[in-house]
């Protein structure tokens, strides 16, 4: 029994070979006169290769009497594969890759004829890998250009375009895949092309820039640097922002004249396209025209100082809008003198209502018939900045009372106003709302003037603060920069528990001091609720700071003149990083909850071209101290228009912001662990602008993670 199972397949295999030899004798019998030869095959050993995933199909030969019937004996045909019996072809669609080795018998009626025969089945080729950078060189309207794109796999690769388009006057070679031509428009193009083999094809965007020979330089600028009048050319050409919503993101677009000038300049941008037919609508991207004023001074350079004034020379920092409040363009287009450069600054307001994801859009500058075109992409991260900052401040405006124009400006760019107009606190202009209020009282103590008026009655003060939102904290500017003065503690208290009767908040521009820790109402609050730091008072006051922190009290900082050799300055020939570092990074490793500075139009008679103020303040010059905007009035723009330094803040305060909400979200240590590490003190901050970008977008990133 074991001999008869063990040889089963031999018995199967005499029965087919029994069958076969009756079929041919059969077929021999109805064909008399024929003489009969054995079969011999005469297909080489070695058989064309197969592909994995292809078509195959090839029939073997052989010499002799037909019919002539075919088997493999031996060996293993390929997955997917197999050989007719009666045609000798051997088809079908391989799956697997390998050598593989068959004995195929040729049978006819004279005999039978055996050959080993050799199979190679080769995976199927890769997709090209395409390998040229995708920033081409750049191309000059009317100058023959070629371009070679390059891309690895086998061979041969087809080109195409699958999105976007090349310059006019460019063609690619869908074999050679070269670019060439002449091109005739100026501009930044992002078409995507495809190379395609065999084995599949893969996609990549290029960027190729057409300039325009002997009109203007037009190049992008990061929000954090300055370009000087006479600057040369910058090369980027594509703008890429990242923002949460509800959050602006800003940049800037350079325009150089030729020598002979350029008679008009307009900028334009498109509306931003994201996903699923989502765009940001032209209306929320504000326009700006950077007017530059004269430093005719350095401001102080203290011995050993580790953060310099950049010295005499013309500074961009005015922001003109170019259009009005109903979206009217005015101040617009612009002339450009000859060699010299105008820069534009451009807001990107993303509404708290955008989608999520990659959005595109269109920068273009044209002057007479030429344009030139900028590629701007914006990544909408998807958390909502809330409406009212968690940085508290005041950055009180003098030449104006209740203007709901200028307040709108301040608020825009996430400050506030001392005296607010009572109706923003309930219609807020959209973007931002009031997050506190000054009330109109002080005792005029103030530097140089150690005298305090009597405290005004509770009733007044509780009056005054009647007119805004219960919710609102409200807080009476008590007194200025007393540091000096001695023997106020009595009057300080006096004025703190009116204040506090009346449930409003005490501000001093002053470092803790232990003795006005109780207002003697016995509450635990302290005489002063906001105490306001000069940085160079911290080291000094650091204990007495922690004391007050500890117990309740809020803790802000500010900003005037140059008053130490280390911490960040507010004129306008330090660099600009010098403005957002203060109120983002430096306040949240600090512990800061708000920021003040003493004033923002303290204009010259001559604001839009006298920025320098020598004798003012004392024998130095302090170019810009007190003035963050400019009267809007001579731009025709009601009220205030900002400055480049305002719009550091604002950026510093969204900082803030974002660090604010990563530690509402468990993310402390993570978010804390970035601040501290571009701006741990007043001492240690980074002057790097990559540096800090870098940290924003760690933060954003982060945020967009834990939002979702």
């Amino acid at each position: 029994m074991a001999d008869l199972a063990g040889g089963h397949s031999d018995r199967t295999g005499c029965a087919v070979w029994v069958l076969i030899r009756m079929w041919i004798y059969l077929f021999t019998l109805a064909s008399p006169g024929v003489s009969a030869t054995a079969p011999s095959i005469v297909t080489a050993s070695r058989l064309p290769g197969a592909v994995a995933g292809t078509l195959y199909s090839l029939t073997l030969a052989a010499t002799g009497s037909t019919p002539i019937a075919w088997s493999v004996t031996g060996g293993t045909v390929p997955a997917g594969l197999s050989l007719g019996a009666s045609t000798g072809t051997i088809g079908g669609t391989p799956s697997v890759p390998g050598v593989f080795m068959l004995t195929v018998h040729a049978t006819n009626a004279s005999g039978r004829s055996s050959k080993q025969m050799e199979l190679t089945v080769t995976a199927p080729p890769a997709a090209p890998t395409i390998t040229v950078k995708p920033l081409l060189p750049s191309a000059l309207i009317g100058a023959a250009y070629s371009q070679v794109l390059t891309a690895s796999g086998a061979k041969p690769i087809a080109w195409s375009m699958t999105r976007g388009a090349l310059p006019a006057g460019l063609a690619l070679g869908t074999s050679t895949g070269i670019i060439s031509g002449t091109p005739t428009v100026a501009g930044v193009f992002t078409p995507t092309v495809s190379a395609s083999n065999a084995g599949g094809s893969t996609s990549e965007q290029l960027s190729l820039t057409v300039d325009s020979p002997g009109i203007f330089g037009v190049w992008v600028v990061s929000s954090l640097d300055r370009v000087g009048l006479t600057d040369p050319a910058g090369s980027l050409k594509s703008i890429d922002l990242k923002a949460g919503r509800n959050d602006y993101q800003s940049f800037q677009v350079a325009v150089q004249a030729p020598s002979s000038g350029l008679s008009s300049v307009a900028l334009t941008v498109s509306s931003l396209s994201g996903p699923n037919g989502s765009q940001i609508a032209a209306s929320n991207i504000l326009l700006f025209r950077e007017g530059y004023v004269f430093v005719d001074r350095s401001s102080p350079d203290p011995v050993g100082s580790t953060n310099h004034p950049g010295g005499p020379g013309w500074y961009p920092d005015a922001l003109i809008p170019l259009h009005d409040a109903q979206g009217l363009s005015i101040n617009s287009p612009s002339a450009v003198p000859g060699g010299t450069n105008q820069p534009f600054w451009v807001d990107v307001y993303v509404p708290s209502d955008a989608s999520r994801g990659l959005y595109s859009g269109v920068v273009t500058v044209t002057s007479g018939t030429t344009q030139v075109q900028l590629p701007l992409t914006l990544n909408v991260w998807h958390f909502v900045l809330p409406q009212a900052p968690t940085l508290q401040s005041v950055f009180p405006v003098t030449h104006f009372l209740h203007n709901d124009a200028v307040d709108a400006c301040l608020l825009q760019n996430k400050v506030m106003d001392m005296l607010i107009d009572p109706a923003l606190t309930r219609t807020p202009p959209g973007r931002a709302s009031v997050n506190i209020t000054g009330l109109p009282f002080s005792s005029g103590a103030t530097y140089g003037n150690c005298a305090m008026s009597p405290a005004p009655a509770v009733a007044a003060i509780a009056a005054q603060k009647s007119y805004f939102p219960s919710g609102l904290p409200a807080y009476v500017w008590t007194a200025d920069e007393i540091g000096g003065c001695s023997g106020l503690n009595g009057a300080i208290q006096s004025w703190a528990q009116n204040i506090h009767n009346a449930g409003a908040l005490s501000l001093i521009t002053l470092a803790p001091n232990v003795s006005l820790f109780d207002d003697g109402l016995g509450a635990g609050h302290s005489d002063v609720d906001i105490w306001v730091v000069l940085p160079d008072e911290w080291d000094s006051s650091s204990a007495a700071i922690s004391q007050a922190m500890a117990k309740g009290d809020r803790v802000w900082s500010y900003n005037a003149l140059v008053q130490d050799p280390y911490s960040p300055k507010w004129e306008i020939d330090f660099d600009l990083i010098n403005y957002r570092i203060q109120p983002g990074m430096i306040s949240q490793s600090l512990g800061l909850t708000g920021l003040l500075y003493w004033r923002v139009d303290n204009w010259s008679a001559l604001p839009w071209s006298q920025v320098n103020n020598e004798g003012v303040f004392d024998a130095n010059n302090y170019p810009g101290e007190g003035m963050l905007t400019y009267p809007g009035d001579a731009v025709q723009y009601p009220g205030i228009v900002p400055s480049m330094r305002l719009k550091q803040i604002r950026d510093g305060i969204n900082d803030y912001e974002y660090i604010a909400m990563l530690k509402r979200s468990g993310l402390s240590s993570f978010a804390m662990s970035i601040a501290t590490s571009v701006g741990a003190d007043w001492h240690h901050w980074t002057q790097n602008h990559l540096r800090l970008q870098q940290a924003h977008d760690a933060l954003g990133t982060a945020l967009d993670s834990v939002s979702q």
